[in-house]
């Protein structure tokens, strides 16, 4: 069979809805009719035999679409997948013509198809009028793509008439052959514009970049792979108890349809990479802590889990430290400055890496340096779309992703998930992954838009770009409310509360506390008698955990609301989450971080406006959000969410309302190259590259490459090559016999890389620690602070100058020479505390941003209590920030410890390093340090535990989960039993590495 060539514009093909064989009018499911001629060749399938004029063919199938794999020059097939249950074993070629009766065939087929359609049907086309030769296409568009593409597999086997069991897109990498199981019907028609824009409308947003081209190059039909079946004494391979331990831990009795069907995939068996992509709420993280079961328990590796924030990190460590305890494997944190570089050697248990984004690429590097990268069976990413956001991180993980393509392709599985992707045809191609769509939601979700008291139904239809405003009822609210609530957001909270659940996303952190307030002043003092003891209890464990009580919350609390943002502490954004679980709070006022990781869901979701900050939402956005309406195994049927609109912004929100959702594009050539000047020099540091042309290989393991093709990639390697050069931070040499230029690292450069240091930056860290050191005050820690803050940090704050004042003029002597080795004015900060107009170099006025940081932080470290209240209230921030501005310096203390620990010079500042980066890790007293390594023991809880007599982790590794809930106050008992099982398997690791460090010495005897 002849090879075709397909345009740039060929993405994927889809599914087409049944076509009736009688020449009656029929109506699918939307009420529109789609009519043939009942004499027409065309090919049938189903359950009856396929007949295309005098092909002979014959075979019972069910059809999905893929594209194969591109040859070298960019050339590659398109073809029609389909379950063959009989026998073909002639191939054909099926030639058509590109006239106006085979155009109208199309136009025929395609009237009234919709999406719902389209994921889960078998096509019958018509073939008549198409028998003359194919027209050549132009390649002079093409470029060379990926390894491989893509293709669809639709089951049609499963019944469940509530779920879908979704879509399915493979790379396909055999060729198109001669075979008993491999029927090839080649079709090169033309298709017109107009018909083209049909189908790609009724695709819909979310399949943006799988289109139909002008294009119909060839279709094939084959076996589709079969779903796994595992023995029935089994949990998908893994020993029955885990069905039992999943109901314990985490309250679940049965998965999801797509769950199972997921599970069940022949790639997952089979080791090959996934994507998979669901509405918010779908239930996507349980069947990644399956896959990782399997990949510990059955498979013996280790897994690498990336996660995008440090507060979902801990939240995970702490859901998985039960099965680690049950299962005999370790769990690990690799977030701001916790986790181990090189991780720990464990010979006897494997080892979950719990990891943000960029402790993941650290993590990474470490493994290849030592070569012990195999030993990762297992890469499971979440919220896959942040590669695509802008800003170092989105690169970061592009480039973690892509060194592990690199070095370990066809060992290490990686697992993509996002409920918000939309160019998943290159992620697939990026990753060589199959994508599993489907878009199944526990409840129903019902759209609508609010605009002053008339509440509108949101109608749209992926068959076409019209989003319609129905009206669907008139609010009833009372007048002398309009003036204090011009929204009715009263009305629509009483609606469904205390019996259900209500979120309001705010566009400012400001904002979610005016709401809360404000909804306290008009909702009935009935709801204060509501599980009154609970909001008791609430309110004093959040003056224990968080060592205060919020004023606000200490008045919203009673009528059940409470408001969640960045300004509070992860102690208290965690207890409002388990409040609001539990149903003791059923209204939160929240920004639009709450709907990325955190698992609240509610009965009606209510956006306050279309913005976040003063920014228009995207569509991803507000789906993000949207998603948390309805609340599976809580009774609900269905879910709300209501956009509230104001007249001057209709036409941009119901822009945003038609999508799509937003491309993950390639990062790596922001901020002057940031990324790829990173990138370039820990592949050096690594020994993955030393040429030009070795950087070009790699480069073709990227989402850029697949993006933008080799050419605006290459063009760029050699500038970057001689930047790092010129910044010495590789050197490069000359080959005689070839001229090829072979780079190595320099000292500086492999510190800058394993220190996680910006390039452009690590000359000035470099500068700034060996000043330090000729005059280091060691009296203090003012002054190694002051070292260890990160200029991200510093970028993101504005002194209060009055503050600032007085505070240096309160320090101590010792404090005092901090300031004055800093060069720190008196006069200056007297003249900004007056407004008087003062200006500074960017370089100095860096410096006394740097030290107003340290002595807020230092301000904390010497609280008895270390307490952020206090420090909080003098220095006039959140105490959310003050906890993000630590974990941060932490963080970047950290780092410093790896980058000094290469640069001899340094080695005064890595000997004091360690020490502050634990201090700012377990901050808190001798007596509790050792409690705060326990996994979700905060210091509220742990001065508790010591209170209560448990002063060491070994005390909490022996308690009774009941007597421990029963002696320590506003302690659950599922909370307990937490803390003794993450306890446990602390002992069981630290006991494992003193047997394997002391089995390694008693090596060395004869």
């Amino acid at each position: 069979m002849s090879t075709r060539s397909l345009t740039r514009s060929v993405r994927k093909r889809r599914l087409f809805k049944s076509i009736p064989q009688d020449n009656k009018l029929q109506s699918n499911e939307f009420g529109q009719g789609i009519k043939r001629k009942a004499k027409t060749p065309r090919l049938k399938c189903g359950d009856d035999e396929t007949d295309v004029g005098d092909l002979g063919v014959k075979t019972n199938c069910s059809l999905t679409v893929e594209e194969d794999k591109p040859t070298v020059n960019g050339v590659h097939n398109s073809f029609l997948q389909c379950n063959d249950k009989g026998i073909a074993e002639a191939t054909t070629e099926l030639q058509t013509c590109n006239d106006e009766s085979a155009d109208a065939d199309w136009e025929e087929l395609l009237a009234g198809v919709c999406p719902e359609d389209l994921l889960n049907s078998t096509l019958n086309t018509s073939c008549s009028r198409l028998a003359t030769p194919l027209k050549s296409i132009d390649t002079s568009t093409t470029r060379p793509l990926s390894t491989s593409t893509p293709r669809v597999l639709s089951d049609q086997n499963n019944t469940n008439s509530n779920a879908k069991p979704g879509i399915l897109l493979s790379p396909v990498n055999e060729p198109c052959t001669k075979s008993a199981t491999n029927t090839a019907i080649t079709m090169g028609s033309k298709i017109s514009k107009s018909v083209v824009e049909k189908v790609n409308k009724a695709l819909g947003p979310q399949f943006q970049g799988f289109k139909l081209s002008s294009e119909l190059q060839s279709i094939r039909h084959n076996r589709c792979d079969k779903l796994i079946v595992y023995p029935t004494d089994t949990f998908y391979g893994l020993p029955k108890d885990v069905s039992k331990y999943l109901e314990e831990y985490k309250s679940i009795k049965k998965l999801y349809d797509w769950q199972d069907y997921c599970l069940r995939l022949p790639c997952l068996a089979e080791n090959r990479n996934l994507i998979y992509s669901l509405p918010t709420g779908g239930g996507k993280t349980l069947v990644a802590e399956v896959l990782i079961l399997r990949q510990l328990v059955l498979k013996n590796q280790d897994v690498l889990f990336i996660l995008p924030f440090v507060a979902i990190v801990q939240e995970k460590v702490q859901d998985l430290a039960p099965f680690a305890a049950t299962f005999d494997f370790t769990v690990e944190e690799y977030a701001a400055s916790k986790g181990k570089l090189p991780p720990q050697k464990r010979r006897k248990r494997n080892v979950v890496y719990v990891a943000t984004i960029e402790k993941a690429n650290a993590l990474v590097n470490s493994l290849i340096e030592v070569g012990t990268i195999k030993s990762l069976g297992l890469v499971i990413i979440d919220e896959l779309h942040m590669i695509g956001e802008g800003g170092m991180r989105g690169a970061t993980l592009e480039l973690c992703l892509s060194k592990l393509l690199y070095t370990n392709a066809n060992s290490t599985q990686m697992i993509g998930m996002s409920a918000t992707l939309s160019n998943m045809d290159e992620l697939a191609s990026f990753l060589n992954a199959e994508v599993y769509f489907n878009d199944f939601r526990p409840v129903e979700l019902h759209e609508y838009v609010k605009v002053g008291r008339t509440l509108y139904t949101v109608s749209s239809s992926n068959c076409t770009d019209r989003v319609e405003l129905v009206s669907h009822r008139t609010l009833n609210h009372m007048l002398d409310m309009d003036k204090t609530d011009i929204d009715q957001l009263t009305s629509l909270v009483m609606e469904v509360i205390p019996d259900s659940s209500c979120l309001i996303f705010c566009p400012t952190k400001k904002n979610c506390q005016n709401i809360a307030l404000l909804l306290t002043k008009l909702l009935p003092r009935t709801l204060l008698d509501h599980r009154k003891d609970s909001k008791l209890q609430l309110l004093e464990t959040l003056k224990i955990e968080a060592s205060g009580l919020c004023s606000v919350l200490k008045d919203t609390i009673p009528f059940g609301i409470a408001y969640h943002n960045s300004g509070l502490t992860s102690d208290e954004r965690k207890l409002i989450e388990l409040a609001y679980h539990d149903g003791t709070l059923c209204v939160i006022t929240c920004t639009s971080t709450l709907a990325a990781g955190v698992n609240l869901p509610a009965k009606r979701v209510i956006l306050r406006a279309p913005y976040i900050g003063n920014q228009l939402m995207s569509f991803s956005q507000y789906k993000q959000m949207i998603g948390r309406a309805g609340r599976a195994g809580f009774g609900d049927r269905s879910g709300e969410s209501i956009l509230i609109l104001q007249p001057k912004d209709g036409d941009k929100v119901l822009e945003i309302l038609k999508g799509p959702y937003s491309k993950c594009n390639s990062n790596l050539f922001i901020n002057d190259y940031q990324a790829m000047h990173s990138l370039v020099l820990t592949l050096v540091g690594l020994k993955l590259i030393s040429t030009n042309d070795e950087l070009k290989r790699f480069l073709c393991k990227t989402l850029c490459y697949v993006q933008q093709g080799s050419s605006a990639l290459y063009e760029q390697t050699s500038q970057v090559l001689e930047h790092l050069h010129t910044l010495q931070l590789i050197t490069g040499q000359r080959t005689s016999n070839c001229g090829t230029v072979t780079y190595k690292i320099t000292a500086l450069g492999r510190a800058t890389y394993k220190g996680s240091v910006v390039v452009d930056t690590a000359h000035a860290v470099y500068r700034e620690l060996i000043t330090a050191q000729q005059k280091f005050i060691l009296s203090t820690d003012l002054h190694l602070l002051y070292l260890c803050i990160p200029l991200d940090l510093v970028s993101s704050i504005n002194p209060n100058w009055r503050v600032f004042f007085d505070k240096v003029t309160r320090l101590d002597n010792d404090e005092l020479s901090v300031a004055q080795v800093l060069e720190v004015s008196e006069g200056y900060l007297s003249r900004k505390f007056s407004g008087v107009a003062s200006k500074l170099p960017e370089a100095k006025e860096i410096v006394y941003r740097k030290f107003y940081l340290s002595l807020l932080l230092h301000s904390l470290l010497k609280q008895p209590s270390n307490s952020v209240w206090p420090v909080a209230e003098h220095f006039e921030c959140s105490r959310g920030f003050l906890q993000n501005a630590l974990h941060s310096t932490a963080s970047f203390a950290s780092s410093l410890v790896h980058f000094t620990e290469e640069i001899p010079e340094l080695g005064a500042v890595h000997l004091l390093l360690p020490f502050l980066v634990k201090k700012l890790a377990h901050m808190g007293s001798p007596d509790i340090m050792a409690l705060l390594e326990i996994p979700g023991v905060k210091q509220g809880r742990a001065k508790q535990l010591v209170a209560a007599g448990y002063k060491s982790i070994q005390d909490v590794a022996k308690a009774d989960h009941c007597e421990l809930s029963k002696n320590v106050a506003s302690l659950f008992s599922q909370q307990a039993k937490n803390i003794i099982l993450a306890a446990k398997a602390l002992l069981r690791d630290k006991a494992e590495t003193l047997r394997e460090e002391a089995e390694e010495l008693m090596n060395l005897f004869p």
